[in-house]
């Protein structure tokens, strides 16, 4: 079973077990345990929910699971409705790990497994959550750029591209998302108010390079943030 489908059986035994636990002490009736999931925001908290149901805004599927002291400002790409009308509620459209306690009613103690890389120019934030790349698999990178300024940026997209993404190693260049793809030829303008997050999930077709470690690359297309560029390590691991 894939690490990031078992949220049901870990989650049942972590609670399980907590529920055999004595509670005559606060260090006892916990579990220390990993899940993956997609995170869902509402009015009740935050949730790591095994599917998202495919409405819009999309509902949290059962089972699922309260994250009871993560701060949702650690999540990165977190979704909304630009409608706000359709509720307060935020999502990701990716599986995220977290470590934390199972007690009775939710996780406590929570702390977000993937890594998250970050990079800054003039007030404005790029982040990316790092999820691993592996040997002939596709690869899924969650961004977003935050305006930390006091002012509204105008985002200019000249084509339908978002995001880029290039993996290099000692011989150069050797990855570039955006190779042998074509994008809508139209301008679109994003308005990044003061304060405000442009959240982007970036998915790979299958990559094509051997095990080993590469230099990873990214921007936002705009041309009001290609100065802002993300730069960490990746390791390419073997075929799951």
């Amino acid at each position: 079973m894939d690490k990031r489908g078992r949220l049901a059986w870990l989650l049942m035994a972590s609670l399980l077990a907590v529920a055999g636990c004595s509670s005559a002490d606060s260090d006892q009736g916990t579990v220390a345990t990993n899940a993956s999931g997609f995170y869902f925001l509402d009015s009740t908290g935050s949730h790591l929910c095994e599917v998202l149901l495919e409405s819009y805004p999309p509902q949290c599927g059962e089972p699922s699971v309260r994250l009871l002291d993560i701060d949702p400002g650690s999540v990165v790409a977190l979704m909304s409705p630009s409608d706000p009308t359709l509720g307060s509620v935020s999502w990701t459209d990716y599986t995220m790990t977290v470590a934390g306690d199972a007690v009775s009613n939710g996780l406590v103690r929570v702390d977000i497994i993937d890594p998250v890389h970050r990079s800054g120019s003039s007030g404005l934030i790029m982040r990316v959550a790092d999820l691993g790349v592996a040997e002939g698999a596709s690869a899924t990178w969650p961004f977003d750029l935050t305006n930390l300024t006091d002012t509204s940026t105008t985002l200019t997209f000249t084509t339908g591209q978002r995001v880029e993404v290039t993996l290099s190693n000692g011989l150069g260049e050797v990855y570039r998302w955006s190779d042998d793809m074509f994008f809508t030829q139209a301008i679109e303008q994003v308005d990044l108010v003061a304060g405000t997050t442009f959240p982007y999930v970036l998915r790979s077709d299958p990559i094509d390079l051997p095990p080993g470690e590469y230099t990873a690359n990214a921007w936002i297309t705009a041309k009001e943030a290609t100065d802002v560029v993300l730069t960490w390590d990746v390791t390419v691991d073997r075929e799951p």
